[in-house]
């Protein structure tokens, strides 16, 4: 079971397609600053894709207009 989500937002512009990126200070108690998409955990009776809305409504105030589902790994 998948319990940990990754939102990579973006828009198509006129320069071409934007990606948004979150930078975590030391203040976020994650160590030194680093970049990173939208992420989070979810618990066991929560659906996935309502996870990831979740996830960047809290880290962003923004509402998607779509979702798109994408397999990947993440190597931690």
């Amino acid at each position: 079971m998948v319990d940990f989500v990754c939102v990579i937002p973006f828009r198509r512009s006129r320069d071409g397609v934007e990606v948004l990126l979150l930078r975590r200070t030391p203040a976020d108690g994650m160590g030194d600053s680093f970049w990173q998409p939208v992420s989070g955990t979810h618990p066991h009776d929560e659906w996935s894709p309502l996870t990831a809305l979740r996830e960047v409504r809290e880290e962003t105030g923004l509402e998607p207009l779509a979702l798109y589902g994408v397999d990947a790994f993440h190597r931690i």
